[in-house]
């Protein structure tokens, strides 16, 4: 997907809220109708949720994983159309193989991701390392979210790759919904 201003960034979390509000009433809708552990067991196993920006049916698991990663890539994906508003930027987002965003001329490259630690299976490390494959005129981002990381322990391992810029988020907010 091409993405070259803010207006379809917006367009994209808009879809992507109404498919979360979707699901909430799905799980809503389970949890009373089940006993704990069926409504449990249906959530992680059925198709009871809405994929984040097609709608299509998945399961609650996979929902809240998508969510929070596509999430991250529309903001990285918003804030590196305000570094460079001349920029046409392609994301992945999903389980799409590649860097998650890529501007259009090849030279700007991000990883995103959304985890309750960066360092939770090295995954901060694993992209920084990915990144760093790459040469040495293209510019590097990685943007995450990370609720438990301490600020010391993020700007140490930050440290180790000058070469990249890192922006790590603390919310998801978007300005009012």
């Amino acid at each position: 997907m091409i993405i070259s201003d803010k207006t379809q960034v917006e367009k994209l979390i808009e879809t992507m809220y109404q498919n979360i509000e979707k699901t909430k009433g799905h799980v809503l809708k389970i949890m009373n109708e089940c006993s704990s552990l069926e409504g449990l067991v249906r959530l992680k196993f059925d198709h009871t949720s809405c994929d984040p920006l097609t709608g299509e049916s998945i399961n609650f698991i996979e929902m809240l994983n998508q969510s929070f990663s596509d999430l991250v890539v529309l903001k990285a994906v918003d804030d590196l159309l305000v570094r460079f508003p001349d920029k046409k930027f392609e994301m992945r987002m999903g389980a799409l193989s590649g860097y998650d965003i890529c501007s259009t001329d090849q030279e700007i490259v991000a990883e995103c991701f959304a985890a309750v630690t960066a360092f939770n299976n090295q995954k901060i490390k694993k992209d920084a390392e990915k990144l760093m494959q790459l040469g040495k005129g293209i510019r590097k981002y990685l943007y995450f979210y990370s609720r438990e990381d301490t600020e010391e322990k993020i700007a140490a391992f930050m440290g180790k790759y000058p070469e990249i810029t890192f922006v790590r988020y603390h919310d998801f907010e978007f300005g009012q919904r």
